[in-house]
C-alpha cells in the first residue's frame, strides 16, 4: 500500500470509520488526481438525497479535499512570525506563572519580563 492509502486509513479510521474498507482506494485515486479524483464526487446529474448513479456519496472524498485545501493556510501559518511570536508570549506567561508557584520571583525578574512582554505586544500591534 502506498503513503496516499495508508494515510486516507489513518484519516478514515478518526473521521468516517464505516469507509474504512476501501479508505485506502479512495486515498490513493484522490492522490492520483485528474478524472480518477473527479470520479469520486458525484456528477451534476445526481440530485441530493436521491437513489440511482452516483446517488451514494461517500464522505472520505470530501474530508480529504477539506484537508488539502486547508493544508497551504496551515502551513504558512506554522511558518509565519505571528505563530511564533504567540508560542514565545504563551511560554513566557505559563513561565513566569510556575515561577509564582516553585518560589517568589524577585521584582527585578518581573520587571524583565513585563518589559519584554510589552516589547512584544508592540511589535506584534505593528504587524497586524
Amino acid at each position: 500500500m502506498d503513503i496516499a492509502g495508508e494515510w486516507a486509513e489513518r484519516i478514515a479510521r478518526r473521521f468516517t470509520p464505516e469507509e474504512l474498507g476501501f479508505a485506502a482506494e479512495v486515498g490513493t485515486a484522490y492522490a492520483a488526481g485528474g478524472s480518477r479524483r473527479r470520479d469520486l464526487f458525484p456528477g451534476d446529474e445526481t440530485q441530493p438525497g436521491a437513489f440511482g448513479p452516483g446517488g451514494l456519496i461517500a464522505e472520505l472524498p470530501m474530508v480529504l479535499h477539506a484537508l488539502a485545501q486547508t493544508g497551504p493556510v496551515l502551513l504558512s501559518l506554522l511558518g509565519s512570525n505571528y505563530l511564533g511570536n504567540a508560542v514565545g508570549v504563551t511560554s513566557l506567561l505559563v513561565a513566569l506563572r510556575q515561577g509564582h508557584r516553585d518560589k517568589p520571583a524577585s521584582e527585578k525578574d518581573e520587571q524583565a519580563i513585563g518589559g519584554f512582554l510589552l516589547l512584544m505586544r508592540g511589535r506584534l500591534w505593528s504587524r497586524a
